[in-house]
């Protein structure tokens, strides 16, 4: 039976009584890539004493005889040799009164980390038969595996060696201080070129509108942002003498661009004491290296310090000047003080160890602790979820938060990133929600616990639900985004066309990975295309301890820093102001000023990721609520100005973007040159330009930096003026209420009544004003004789296409005119690209086909329109990617194709049956366990084995369609499926990450799956119902599912769809499960 114990324990009121979440029993398979052999974590509900490996009653105990001689059985049946105590360095007291304030705080259980112990067994026996056994003692409250923690899968390109040695060679920043001053009252500001130029547009008024809270601290207390804090980033990577440098008995993080930055790797260090227990104790060891322990290199180190901690060009921190140019990029929170730990071992001791020992044993205690790193492990084409899906990961975080009073911001998740399966055509999966059911916990202590009917991790897009620690959960928002937001289209709101913000997805924003979601998800920030400073490496290795470059990145990996510097700011300003705030206040602050986030159109699930980030708001309302009457009068610190140029070549598909735009804050001065662009070799690591006429139709942001101005006195107008030429920008264009706007070239220009280009510069005065406060840029455009382009501009089009019939049609609406091809030549015609279904654009396949598998169509002039109608889109409800390119005498010229923008093939009701779950007659998972259970529920993941001797071909699938209007039966449907999963996951260890079970080409669509453009076939057997809810008894081979004679079994996802009374479909089929149907009699199933 699946262990539903619960264990009580009274919480701080005697009255009160909380239980422990139940706990998770674990099939009996954890590799040796997600857990340390050998070796799992245990949590006592009572005081033990601990003797060898043998349990007996601690200082005021209440075990008993029974619960003693039971748990000291299992651990000799486990071959244990060891049961250490964990965290005694810590004085009880101090963890007794910090769980006090986190149960108070969450309203719920959390472990006692004073009863946390170490179990080394026989590494012979699984890690999840070990935690099944112990946890099946009531003495213990919780029990997990020793697991092993990962970073995100940072898409980091390699460098090449002549890559390697232009970096080595780059100039480097002057050692003089640099600094930019503004009239009265007098702000200076830091002249770090890609603060200055606005290359770092994460930080610009645009979105994390960070330089007024900047500009507020500097001119009342003359305070640095972050002056005062102290912020813990817990991480991991190779600490050794390539990566860091030993001074006097610690090591540093000394990269070109940052300040020095201590460095301790977290360890446990047991003593045997004389009366033969054993005590460990937690070590932050400043001078270690990890170097054996294959943590990888320090790009998410790098990208966390990057966005909170380079200070000022010239500042004495610097132990390295930056690289010049871009390399100069400044810190939100560049006046705090910063510490790493990253763990000796990669094991979840050694990170609880970091989080306790940041909170409890460094002085001063952070402010904030930054982390983004999960657990578990993904499987192909599913997502990794949210950190916290592990009890006492959770409980530790709740400890650290209400019990140390620490901001913790932890990432949301990057997560599905597969190019083998079809993605959900919201560009989003499974969300994490809050609860305060306990019953309703989905715990990945494992990946593996599909055997808990109400689990749902790994294999399904299901919400995934946890509980409150505090932490903060940072999702990601694009920063300029072009795909959904496209300036380009008159068929959408011109208040989306003219702003940049919008949920990261797969379509949206760097378009290869998703943010997490759910209502569990606190703030967003930007989260692609993000500037930092990198390693130099040459094979993975850093070239030297101090070699920098800057590069772009992405994910919540980058959100989750700018959320934690933002955060310390925040924590700066209200204990200067006399009322400090508490990590939580801190947290409802930020949330309570951020921006409200833009849902994508193609979005019909509307996923929360919290609002977008807006420092200099939080740090108003302080000043607002406690500042007094006496402040200084609103006024404006600068104006940026930020062209987005991207790489639209080949490979990255307008993946890449910089923003760096010649400007100068003092003089309020800019320079924009419109026949420029991007060579086709640019991207990731490299920023160059050609005279391609690409900046012609690139959008420019221009954005106002605010101090001392209350919400409730925003209501900003634009106005831009050459010569004498005066006009206001229609209110239509942008929202008064925020500090910025996006125009394209042909905007401008198109208000002033003046041609694009001219031969001679030309001078636009732009204004921003809000109540008294005003500032002006005069943005100089260099002339240019002609007014060519190498890159199509995307259609305009309404990217929500919800057709009645067959012959309704899309519209889209081009102009090719000024495309030219290699040799200058205007383009004589071109092509629309619809790309193939729920993958869309080049990048979401393996192959990265140029035209995204879809299919073409001529287009019938250089400028005009084009239709495509639903019947030309047989695969149906989904989201497509929809691309021009030119063509010279019927020639294609593939490097003219424009940006992928989505198309959403929308359902007149998005309504979906409920996620089926499936029970085996036959289950193999019940023989996973020791002893085995009877199947207790369906399963999302279900293994039914059909060997002839004792197993069965049949099985039973729930369905319910009562959500879908006007459903009156269902159908079930199986997709085509995938060979030895089950075998692999389960029994070889030949699992590949890369192999993929959520088949169904058409995921969330209104038909059945017919297969896709790519070739991928489509489902294998399509199963009529009666009634809108039951279960149906199926048999395999009836309906015609097998097994190939020389493989082990077949995985099939499984999902619903409602039909009316005449059997047509009515909305969209529901999520998938998982059906695995394998002969287990089979020996290959065992090789």
């Amino acid at each position: 039976m699946l262990n539903l114990t619960f264990v009580f324990v009274t919480a701080i009121s005697p009255a009160v009584v909380y239980a422990a979440p139940p706990k998770p029993t674990l099939p009996t398979n954890i590799s040796s890539e997600q857990a340390h052999p050998g070796s799992a974590l245990i949590a006592f509900r009572t005081s033990v004493k601990v003797t060898g490996h043998r349990i007996g009653r601690g200082d005021g105990s209440n075990a008993s005889d029974d619960e003693l001689n039971t748990i000291n059985k299992t651990l000799d049946g486990l071959g244990a040799t060891s049961v250490k105590h964990l965290f005694t360095n810590i004085p009880a007291a101090t963890l007794n009164a910090a769980r006090a304030k986190a149960i108070a705080d969450t309203g719920g259980y959390v472990t006692d980390f004073t009863q946390v112990y170490q179990v080394t067994f026989n590494p012979t026996i699984n890690a999840g038969e070990a935690v099944n056994r112990l946890a099946a003692s009531s003495l213990i409250t919780s029990a997990m595996p020793d697991l092993i923690f990962h970073t995100p899968s940072l898409e980091k390109p390699v460098l090449t060696p002549d890559q390697v040695q232009k970096a080595l060679n780059a100039p480097r920043a002057s050692w003089a201080s640099k600094f930019f001053n503004k009239p009265a009252p007098s702000v200076n500001l830091p002249g770090n070129y890609s603060f200055q130029t606005d290359g770092q547009s994460y930080l610009d008024a645009a979105s994390n509108n960070t330089t007024g809270a900047l500009a507020m601290l500097q001119t009342k207390f003359h305070q640095q942002p972050g002056q005062g804090t102290y912020i813990t980033n817990i991480s991991l990577g190779t600490i050794d003498n390539t990566s860091t440098v030993l001074e006097n008995g610690q090591r540093y993080l000394e990269q070109a661009g940052y300040p020095k930055i201590p460095v301790w790797l977290s360890n446990q260090t047991c003593t045997a004491n004389p009366d033969g227990t054993q005590t460990c104790g937690v070590t932050l060891d400043p001078t270690a290296t990890n170097t054996t322990d294959g943590q990888g290199d320090l790009t998410e180190v790098m990208l966390d310090f990057s966005v909170m901690a380079p200070p000022p060009v010239g500042d004495p921190r610097i132990a390295n000047p930056a690289p010049a140019g871009l390399g100069e990029i400044l810190g939100e929170a560049y006046g705090a003080n910063f510490r790493l730990i990253n763990p000796l071992v990669n094991t979840t001791e050694n990170f609880f160890a970091a989080f306790l020992g940041a909170a409890f044993l460094q002085t001063p205690k952070p402010s904030v602790i930054t982390a983004s790193i999960g657990s578990g492990f993904g499987i192909g084409g599913f997502s990794d979820y949210f950190f916290e899906q592990s009890g006492m990961i959770h409980d530790i975080v709740s400890t650290v938060v209400s019990g140390a009073d620490i901001f913790v911001s932890i990432s949301a998740g990057d997560g599905q990133t597969n190019t083998n399966a079809a993605m959900n055509p919201n560009g989003l999966t499974g969300p994490t929600e809050v609860t305060k059911n306990t019953n309703k916990l989905t715990d990945i202590d494992d990946p593996y616990v599909w055997a808990d009917p109400s689990y749902s991790y790994g294999l399904t897009v299901e919400p995934e639900y946890v509980t409150d620690s505090g932490a903060n959960d940072s999702g990601g928002d694009a920063l300029n985004d072009v795909f959904n937001n496209s300036p380009w289209s008159r068929a959408i709101s011109p208040k989306v066309s003219h702003t940049q913000h919008t949920t990261e997805t797969r379509w949206t924003g760097q378009q290869n990975f998703h943010t997490g979601s759910g209502s569990r998800v606190n703030i967003s920030a930007p989260a692609d295309d993000i500037l930092f400073l990198a390693q130099v490496e040459a094979d993975g290795v850093p070239v030297n301890p101090v070699a920098t470059m800057p590069e772009l990145i992405g994910g919540t990996s980058a959100s989750a820093p700018e959320i934690a510097a933002a955060a310390a700011v925040v924590r700066q300003t209200s204990s200067l102001l006399g009322h400090p705030l508490s990590a939580k206040e801190t947290r409802k602050l930020l949330m309570d000023t951020g921006r409200a986030n833009l849902t994508p159109y193609f979005d019909l699930s509307n996923a929360n990721v919290g609002p977008n980030l807006d420092l200099t708001a939080a740090v108003q309302a302080l000043f607002d609520r406690y500042g007094g009457w006496n402040q200084p009068d609103p006024f404006f610190v600068r104006m940026t100005v930020a062209q987005r140029k991207a790489a639209l070549n080949q490979t990255i598909f307008g993946r890449s973007f910089y923003t760096d735009t010649p400007q100068d804050p003092d003089t309020k001065t800019a320079t924009i040159d419109l026949s420029q662009g991007l060579t086709p070799d640019s991207g990731p690591t490299l920023e160059a330009l050609n005279n391609s006429g690409d900046n012609l139709n690139q959008p420019i942001t221009f954005a106002v930096d605010a101090a001392f101005q209350s919400a409730w006195h925003d209501n900003y107008s634009w106005t831009l003026q050459l010569g004498n030429q005066r006009v206001e920008v229609p209110n239509q264009y942008f929202d008064r209420g925020l500090p910025y706007i996006r125009l394209l070239p042909s905007e401008i220009f198109g208000l002033l009544n003046k041609p694009l280009t001219y031969s001679s510069d030309r001078v636009v005065k732009v204004t921003a004003r809000s109540g008294r406060a005003s500032i002006s840029m005069d943005v100089t455009f260099k002339g240019q004789s002609k007014a060519t382009y190498a890159h199509a501009v995307p259609p305009s089009f309404d990217p929500v296409f919800q057709p009645d019939n067959n012959s309704d049609k899309v519209t889209f609406k081009y102009d090719l005119r000024g495309l030219v091809d290699a040799s200058g030549k205007q383009v004589d015609g071109g092509v629309l690209i619809v790309s193939d279904i729920d993958r869309a654009q080049p990048r979401a396949f393996t192959d990265r086909d140029p035209d995204a598998h879809g299919f073409k169509k001529v287009l019938p002039g250089l400028v005009g329109q084009i239709t495509v109608s639903a019947a030309e889109l047989p695969h149906g409800v989904g989201t497509y990617g929809i691309a021009l390119r030119g063509s010279s005498n019927g020639v294609e010229i593939m490097d003219s194709t424009s940006f992928w923008l989505p198309l959403r093939y929308a359902p007149k009701r998005y309504e979906l049956p409920a996620t089926p779950k499936i029970q085996a007659t036959s289950s193999v998972w019940p023989l996973l366990f020791d002893p085995p259970y009877p199947n207790p529920a369906p399963l999302f993941y279900e293994i039914a084995d059909t060997e002839a001797d004792g197993g069965s071909t049949q099985f039973a699938v729930t369905y319910d369609v009562r959500s879908v209007s006007g459903a009156k039966g269902a159908i079930i449907e199986f997709s085509h499926p995938t060979y030895n999963f089950a075998s692999g996951l389960l029994f070889t260890g030949a699992f590949n990450g890369g192999v993929v079970v959520n088949n169904f080409t058409n995921p969330n669509g209104d038909r059945y799956d017919t297969g896709n453009n790519l070739g991928t076939p489509g489902s294998v057997a399509r199963v009529p119902v009666q009634g809108t809810k039951g279960v149906a008894n199926l048999d395999g081979t009836k309906i015609g599912l097998s097994i190939p004679a020389n493989a082990c079994d077949s995985t099939y996802q499984v999902r619903v769809l409602a039909v009316d009374g005449q059997g047509k479909i009515v909305g969209v089929a529901g999520n998938g499960s998982i059906l695995s149907y394998g002969d287990f009699s089979k020996a290959v199933c065992f090789q």
